[in-house]
């Protein structure tokens, strides 16, 4: 367990393919437990989806699943679905993310964990598919979720991504007031912004410095596989200021 342990800190400090060699040393020293199993694939399934390698980390995932699933795991069954609609929704597979995201509710229901990453993920699905009512009421009970836990970066996030999708309808006052609570909850609790609400605030208010804005989009999504910010990105290139 103790690879495993280190294996996550190497993640979190941004060494994927360290990361990626430890875990993959602990599970070639077999018999591996098969939650233990689970959690070195679920961590593989992380480091590639951050390393936009969406592929390898379904078949990762899909390994974990089934390792979780001996064991009757629930709250990580429940992580694993999430994870594997975020890959496929990543690499352009809304259909199959959507199958993945309502297996989650289904099983975020019955453990009473909190579902706003979920929400987040099944908006930006939405929005991909031109639902954009659907997102913004989805990004709001992400923000609800976030509260309750009181994850105050999520809460940015999530109100970041509804004055996006508002702003998208054109409904630019609320867009601009969601995206003033964003702002409002950094101040209050003395955090930086987070890379998302940058975007977005760049994006918003991109008529009062047309250049940077699009410096901003460019040197942060230039090269992006991801197909949420692939689509970001072209719509914020391409917004025009009358």
């Amino acid at each position: 367990m103790c690879f495993f342990g280190i294996a996550s800190a190497k993640f979190l400090l941004g060494q994927n393919e360290a990361a990626l060699k430890l875990i993959d040393y602990l599970l070639a020293n077999k018999p591996v437990p098969n939650l233990l199993s689970g959690h070195c694939h679920s961590l593989k399934g992380s480091i590639y989806i951050h390393m936009r390698q969406f592929e390898e980390a379904q078949i990762s995932l899909k390994e974990a699943y089934r390792f979780y699933n001996l064991e009757n795991h629930d709250m990580n069954i429940f992580i694993c679905l999430v994870q594997l609609g975020n890959a496929s929704m990543r690499s352009g597979d809304v259909v199959a993310a959507e199958l993945y995201f309502q297996k989650a509710i289904v099983k975020g229901s019955e453990t009473g964990v909190n579902m706003g990453h979920l929400y987040t993920l099944m908006a930006i699905s939405a929005y991909s598919q031109g639902r954009l009512r659907s997102a913004v009421d989805l990004s709001r009970l992400a923000f609800d979720e976030h509260k309750r836990h009181k994850h105050i970066k999520a809460m940015m996030n999530a109100k970041a991504y509804t004055s996006f999708y508002l702003h998208e309808l054109g409904e630019l006052e609320t867009a601009t007031e969601a995206l003033d609570t964003a702002n409002s909850l950094r101040a209050k609790s003395n955090m930086g912004t987070t890379p998302w609400t940058e975007l977005v605030e760049a994006y918003v208010n991109k008529c009062k410095n047309h250049k940077k804005a699009n410096d901003l989009f460019s040197s942060k999504l230039q090269g992006e596989s991801d197909f949420f910010l692939r689509q970001f990105l072209k719509k914020a290139l391409e917004k025009t200021c009358n």
